[in-house]
């Protein structure tokens, strides 16, 4: 049996190092987490702080003032107009555009890594006009498995956290967390599965967007065993990656806080700003390169990896090393 995990990685970094330009479109992917499916882990870990979070949620609306809220709408709205309404449509916009680059992203990256892997050619127009052309479907896929997790979450939630905030109810806060484990990491963790492979159905096979679901669906089914062990080792690389950013951060820092230091004890309040400014600029710039290397990693290895599997049978890491100990046995 060949490897399979192997050749999807070391194919997946070999259009990452080739492909630069490929970054800027994984710049915007990133802010949709390179975490993968071990983030569901831990946001739901978060849960065992739920009694902080509905304390502070129950303080909040206990304490919100509706009429101050409108008043000071209405106020704004009153005093100045075009300024309330240009603040309003200028963030609006920002938003907007930030939502269609994120989504366009997406699309663009599993194109040219479905096109490099298949070894044609490609490049940063051909890419856009992708990621543009399959806008919708994919904003509607991130929509409707977003809106079903978090229906679902707040079906079941809601009876409980309000009891809890009625009369400190441990019990219900307990069934939460325990439903939550139970139900909802799973279905999150099966449907951030399912959608990576309904972006590649609609991107690389021109499915529409429900069709793309059900044969992702299916896919899934087929292959859920290599799905898990295929997130388990991007989350150890996230994990290495992590970890070289962090010592990088800590070297790079040193230099910059001695500046800084050194800038206090000659009362340089200018220098001390400069230096402190100059090194945030520089750690930021850091963070945001290695995320976006990462996500034009994850997506490309994604995208590999789907493509293997439409080509033909693959079999799991855990059902190889079996297979291979048994021959060593029966030898």
């Amino acid at each position: 049996m060949e490897p399979l995990y192997r050749t999807v990685l070391s194919q997946a970094w070999a259009i990452v190092k080739k492909t630069k330009w490929l970054w800027l479109f994984g710049l915007f992917a990133a802010f949709l987490g390179n975490g993968g499916e071990i983030d569901v882990l831990f946001q739901y870990s978060k849960l065992t702080n739920a009694p902080a979070y509905l304390n502070n949620l129950r303080d909040t609306f206990a304490n919100l003032d509706l009429n101050a809220i409108k008043d000071g709408i209405l106020n704004a709205l009153a005093t100045k107009p075009l300024f309330s309404i240009l603040y309003v449509s200028i963030i609006i916009v920002f938003i907007l555009l930030f939502l269609w680059l994120v989504t366009v992203s997406q699309g663009s990256i599993i194109h040219t890594a479905a096109t490099l892997d298949a070894g044609k050619k490609t490049n940063f127009r051909d890419a856009l006009l992708k990621g543009i052309q399959n806008f919708w479907p994919i904003l509607g896929l991130n929509f409707a498995v977003n809106f079903l997790l978090y229906f679902s979450l707040i079906i079941l939630a809601i009876p409980f956290a309000a009891m809890y905030m009625a009369n400190d109810s441990v019990g219900a806060l307990s069934f939460i967390t325990i439903l939550a484990f139970i139900i909802l990491i799973p279905i999150t963790i099966i449907l951030s599965f399912v959608l990576k492979y309904a972006f590649a159905f609609v991107v690389i096979k021109n499915q529409p967007m429900v069709n793309a679901f059900g044969l992702a669906w299916k896919l899934f089914l087929q292959n859920w065993l290599i799905s898990i062990e295929m997130a388990f080792f991007l989350f150890l690389i996230n994990l290495l990656v992590g970890f070289i950013l962090v010592i990088l951060i800590v070297l790079l820092a040193v230099p910059f806080v001695g500046i800084g230091l050194l800038m206090v004890l000659i009362q340089n309040e200018t220098g001390v700003m400069a230096a402190l400014s100059f090194g945030l600029i520089i750690l930021l710039v850091l963070v945001l390169f290695t995320g976006a290397g990462l996500a034009t990693f994850q997506y490309s290895a994604w995208t590999i990896l789907f493509q293997k599997l439409l080509a033909g049978k693959k079999y799991p890491k855990l059902i190889r090393l079996v297979a291979g100990s048994e021959k060593n046995i029966n030898k």
